[in-house]
Parts: structure tokens; C-alpha cells; sequence
């Protein structure tokens, strides 16, 4: 179930987490608050939050308050692929337990607070499969490649590369509030590298463009006249 919140107009007072992340960063915008209390079941229980990701707009923040030990993995995936795709802000609020597919959610938002008495578990994915032999090992053999992508895309820059091979091997990562925080603000920075990396790189070959036209007097219209022929 979705509520909406805003400064002008509350209904019910923000907890102390989020007004500290309102103050900071998100004055003036429309928040529309979600909850995920429960073990996560089929998506057909979800659709108001799917309703709210798609019908938020860029001004908006959306806050999804976990507290879940996990769950059904194909929801999980399609609330992940919700969250990557709204226009709005998403901030997570961990506020109990963000445990095996609850904790993949976090990770697809692009903020996250933590409360003090938050934890988490990482693990791989459990399956039951029946059938042919031959069947059996197909399933297991995509599911295996499959996931893997999955997961090392969800969890990069979160997860050392060695805790990820041991989670996919069987093994279980407990992290407290500390570690969870701790290791989100590393995560952050990595990304933002990255980011800035990029932007730089983008800039210099810009510039060397613009070199390359001053330099030989290149006519820019004529540059898109033949680049619209190429295109025909």
C-alpha cells in the first residue's frame, strides 16, 4: 500500500530519518511513501507500487520503507526494474530487516538511509526444479549464467569480488547498520568516479572535435548535410 506525503500538506509526521534526509536534500518536493513489511509474495499484490513508480513524475521522491525478510525473486526483479525506470528520486529507508531479495530492492535505489537497528543478508537464490534429467540440467545450467549476471550487476561496487564468488558458492553475508551505511557511502563514491571519468573523457573528445573543425575550417552544415545522407 502507497501513501503520499508532502511538506505543505502531511497527514503524518516523516520519522526522524526521513525528516533528517528531507532537510538535507529534498525541500520542496512531492514524496510518495511505499512499504515493504512483509516477506515479499507475487507481484499481483504490488501493483499500486508499480502504479507509483510509473505515475511519478522527475520532481517527485519516491520512499520505500523496507523491513522484509525476502522473498519471491520474480517480484523482486520487476520492483528493480520499476525503481531503475521512474523518473522520480528513490530513496530507501532500512528500517528492520533488508534480507535476500529485500536487499536487492535497496540496491536499485538511488538513495538510501539506514536506521541504526537495520541489518542485512546476502545470499544466492534457492530453486526447486522437477522433470526430465536433461530438463533439470538446462535449468540449472541458464539459472546458473543467468544469475550470476544478475547478481553481480546488482551487488557491483557494494560486494568485494570475492564475497561475491562466495556468495554464489553457497555462503551467507551478514552486515549490521554500520557496514550497510558504510559500505553504501564507498559504493556512492565509486560511482561517482566513475561518473566524473566519464564526463571528462566525453569533454576531451568534444574537444578535440571542436580542435579538428576550427582548425580546418570545416562548415558544420555541411558535416550534417552528409551525415543525413548517410542516415537515408
Amino acid at each position: 500500500m502507497s501513501k503520499h506525503y508532502n511538506e505543505e500538506n502531511a497527514q503524518e509526521p516523516p520519522t526522524v530519518n526521513q525528516r533528517k534526509l528531507l532537510t538535507k536534500v529534498f525541500l520542496q518536493k512531492t514524496f510518495h511513501h511505499v512499504w515493504l513489511n512483509s516477506e515479499i509474495d507475487s507481484a499481483d499484490k504490488y501493483v499500486d507500487i508499480f502504479d507509483c513508480l510509473m505515475q511519478a513524475s522527475e520532481g517527485d521522491v519516491v520512499a520505500i520503507h523496507i523491513n522484509s525478510p525476502g522473498g519471491d525473486l520474480d517480484t523482486a526483479l520487476q520492483l528493480i526494474d520499476a525503481i531503475e525506470s521512474t523518473p522520480a528520486t528513490t530513496v530507501a529507508f532500512l528500517e528492520g530487516q533488508a534480507c535476500s531479495a529485500a536487499s536487492m530492492i535497496s540496491m536499485a535505489c538511488e538513495n538510501v538511509e539506514v536506521s541504526e537497528y537495520a541489518y542485512m543478508m546476502i545470499h544466492t537464490f534457492n530453486q526447486g526444479i522437477s522433470g526430465k534429467f536433461s530438463d533439470i540440467q538446462n535449468s540449472t545450467d541458464f539459472h546458473r549464467k543467468w544469475w550470476k549476471e544478475v547478481f553481480e550487476k546488482l551487488y557491483a561496487d557494494f560486494c568485494t569480488p570475492e564475497e561475491i564468488e562466495n556468495i554464489l558458492a553457497g555462503h551467507e553475508l551478514w552486515l549490521d547498520a554500520n557496514e550497510i551505511m558504510e559500505r553504501f557511502n564507498n559504493r556512492k563514491q565509486i560511482r561517482e568516479e566513475q561518473s566524473t571519468k566519464i564526463s571528462n573523457k566525453k569533454q576531451i573528445q568534444i574537444n578535440k572535435l571542436v580542435d579538428l573543425i576550427q582548425k580546418n575550417n570545416i562548415d558544420l552544415g555541411e558535416i550534417a548535410s552528409a551525415l543525413k545522407e548517410r542516415l537515408v
